[in-house]
């Protein structure tokens, strides 16, 4: 955010989290891959009333690896921003995540996916943290509260069968993924 929540839609301007959220989990991937040597295919976030490409299960939230995109329902977003705007953005964040993955070559619907999702999803907090974030971009930091929302995200949204599902993992392993992230950045993941 800016110095607080980001309001959730509707700013007039774009200044909100469904068109900044999205934006700058675009630059912080393009710039990963760009060190890395590797280029970046852009993922979409697409408002749905179900993924298409999900399970029966996921209803609300999904990786789609056929176009690259994450798909939601609006009300799955709107819910994780009661939490805060960084919840909302680290259901996002796990689908870019899960998008890294796939464009590594690697698996993208089972645990090691999700806590690999979980740990990017923590190197990306770290870099929009107030005392690492980037001079230039999108002005994106991180309040003090953030943390909370996205361990609560984490905890709690991430792992509902209509969302990406728990695939097995649990709540402290997605937390300690998160952590090992924001300590360790992309190369502890």
């Amino acid at each position: 955010d800016a110095g607080g929540d980001l309001p959730y839609d509707g700013d007039s301007a774009g200044s909100d989290t469904v068109t900044l959220g999205p934006e700058d989990l675009e630059s912080f991937w393009i710039d990963a891959f760009d060190t890395s040597g590797r280029n970046w295919e852009a993922v979409v976030a697409e408002e749905t009333s179900k993924p298409s490409c999900s399970s029966e299960k996921i209803k609300d939230i999904g990786f789609c690896s056929d176009d690259n995109t994450v798909q939601y329902k609006d009300n799955l977003l709107r819910d994780a921003y009661e939490y805060g705007d960084f919840a909302a953005m680290t259901m996002l964040g796990i689908g870019w995540g899960l998008s890294v993955r796939f464009q590594l070559g690697r698996e993208t619907t089972d645990g090691e996916s999700l806590l690999a999702a979980s740990c990017y999803q923590g190197a990306y907090a770290a870099s929009r943290n107030v005392a690492e974030a980037p001079a230039s971009g999108s002005g994106l930091t991180l309040s003090p509260s953030d943390m909370d929302e996205g361990t609560i995200a984490l905890l709690t949204l991430v792992s509902d069968d209509s969302a990406y599902g728990a695939r097995g993992t649990q709540g402290y392993e997605r937390v300690q993924y998160f952590i090992a992230g924001y300590l360790g950045g992309l190369a502890a993941c």
